[in-house]
């Protein structure tokens, strides 16, 4: 990930007045919870919603989530997974844990504006 600095040294936007969250140097660990709590909290409102998930490795899987922890482990139904250069299989459930995703993608269906 590059990051880049809109001023100074502390990652303060002087146009707006507030922090960069693309600005990792300044980034305490307090603002760097704060930053995942929001993303696993926006991830939890994306119950029922049909997304494809990449995996790390190079796996895609298709399906309907039914829940999102806190630890960001994912929780589907009506799986529909594809091994890198195997045949897609189908499954019921699948548990992906957070550390394996790579990215998540919502299709144009997806309201952004009721989710935020």
């Amino acid at each position: 990930v590059v990051a880049t600095q809109s001023s100074g040294s502390s990652g303060i936007n002087a146009e707006y007045g507030e922090r960069n969250p693309y600005f990792l140097s300044s980034v305490s660990v307090a603002d760097l919870h704060f930053l995942t709590m929001k993303l696993v909290r926006f991830l939890m409102k994306l119950s029922h919603e049909t997304v494809t998930i990449e995996l790390k490795n190079g796996t895609v899987v298709h399906g309907t989530i039914t829940g999102v922890d806190m630890s960001m482990n994912t929780h589907l139904k009506t799986v529909k997974m594809t091994l890198k250069n195997r045949e897609p299989m189908k499954l019921e459930t699948l548990k992906l844990f957070s550390f394996s995703l790579a990215w998540f993608q919502k299709f144009l269906t997806f309201n952004k504006c009721s989710y935020l």
